[in-house]
């Protein structure tokens, strides 16, 4: 799970993350000593069904999510935002007050409208990014395979 926004760099547009969760601590030590992203481990579950995903996410009490979905049809046409929000390339962080960033690759998100069935979360809280709307913008994809490159300071 993760908190994130979409930003214009120094070296191009790209993804800036508040916070990562996961639940493998190597997987969460590692992309912090490796990327500088502020990743936390939690207790995670996941439900994968045909029409419907709940996920449930804790980070030892500190920040809890618990979100449920259905999955609706296949979006055949992705609009301009669409494509903005999936299509990014690079993302940055920061090491020892340094800014770094890295390039991802990956092939184009096939994305499927999606309800919001259950949504009670306090990461934004958390992290210090919380903002007042509950209308969000919301997608589902069963994911892409993404390698990201080596970290470089800009």
């Amino acid at each position: 799970m993760n908190l994130r926004t979409y930003v214009n760099g120094p070296a191009g547009s790209g993804i800036w993350f508040f916070s990562l969760d996961a639940a493998k601590f190597l997987a969460v030590a590692g992309a912090r000593i490796t990327f500088g992203l502020p990743y936390f481990w939690s207790d995670m579950h996941v439900e994968i069904r045909e029409k419907e995903n709940f996920y449930f996410s804790n980070r030892g009490g500190r920040a809890e999510a618990r979100i449920r979905v259905a999955k609706e049809q296949r979006i055949m046409e992705q609009c301009d935002l669409d494509v903005f929000l999936t299509a990014r390339f690079r993302l940055y962080s920061t090491r020892r007050g340094r800014l770094f960033t890295a390039e991802v690759q990956h092939p184009p998100w096939e994305l499927n409208a999606l309800r919001v069935l259950e949504f009670d979360e306090n990461i934004r809280r958390t992290m210090g990014v919380e903002f007042s709307s509950r209308d969000f913008l919301c997608h589902h994809s069963c994911g892409v395979d993404a390698k990201i490159g080596a970290p470089h300071q800009v």
